[in-house]
């Protein structure tokens, strides 16, 4: 789902020259929020509002005065990320295990046919990653999608979010593997939930980050790289390789 408080982000990196490239694949069909954030629960406990007549006066408020203060971006009249792209002239083919609206079916634990592979000139992922338990198999079928030249935008949690998916990463990790695969870092942010820019993940509650990669090189075989604190922390003057290890 692409939020309201998020677009300011998706305009930055569509703006990244040469992100769009045809063809566009979409992991997951992605939903546009088009009724602003969400306001009180009309189940608030009564201890905070006497009557049910107060109660609707309370929620009328809060949708008019976020209407007023925070009116949705012209992007969110539309109901989905392949409209909005349609609608500046760019096609986008959706993939979504459990979507019957997509277009592929794959469950991306598993390796993608070879047929998808080196195909599409930009992958966008918004929220798919952390939800695949196999996130090893996933990263390396989304890499393997994309052609040289081409971009992988990934966008998942790596501070709180408990119990929204089955994983939340040291962004480290994920920079890392981008690098080693033959990706280049051209966009990198770390956000709020709420859409504020933050310098230090650590920081904050349910951060997400924000990485565009361009992809530079072929790698034949998939790079999981290591958490290279542990080894300097016990060889100091170790050189820790991101490449696949070779038998001794």
């Amino acid at each position: 789902m692409i939020l309201q408080r998020h677009m300011p982000f998706y305009r930055e990196i569509f703006a990244i020259p040469d992100f769009l490239q045809h063809p566009i694949l979409s992991f997951g069909y992605q939903g546009i929020e088009r009724d602003g954030p969400s306001v009180p629960s009309p189940f608030m406990p009564r201890l905070f509002v006497a009557s049910e007549g107060k109660m609707r006066r309370l929620v009328n408020f809060a949708r008019s005065s976020l209407r007023w203060h925070s009116p949705a971006p012209e992007e969110c009249k539309y109901r989905s990320l392949s409209e909005l792209l349609l609608s500046r002239g760019h096609t986008a083919t959706t993939l979504d295990f459990f979507d019957n609206r997509a277009d592929l079916r794959y469950d991306m634990n598993q390796p993608v046919p070879e047929l998808e592979h080196n195909k599409y000139g930009t992958l966008i992922d918004i929220g798919c990653l952390e939800h695949l338990f196999d996130t090893a198999g996933c990263l390396e079928n989304c890499m393997r999608m994309v052609r040289r030249g081409g971009y992988y935008l990934l966008h998942t949690p790596v501070n709180g979010y408990f119990g929204h998916g089955l994983h939340v990463f040291n962004p480290q990790g994920l920079i890392d593997c981008f690098l080693a695969n033959g990706f280049k870092i051209v966009y990198l942010k770390y956000t709020t939930y709420k859409g504020k820019p933050i310098s230090d993940p650590s920081k904050s509650r349910n951060v997400i980050v924000w990485v565009v990669g361009k992809k530079e090189k072929d790698v034949p075989v998939f790079a999981c790289p290591q958490q290279t604190i542990w080894a300097t922390d016990y060889y100091p003057q170790a050189t820790i390789s991101t490449s696949p290890a070779t038998a001794a």
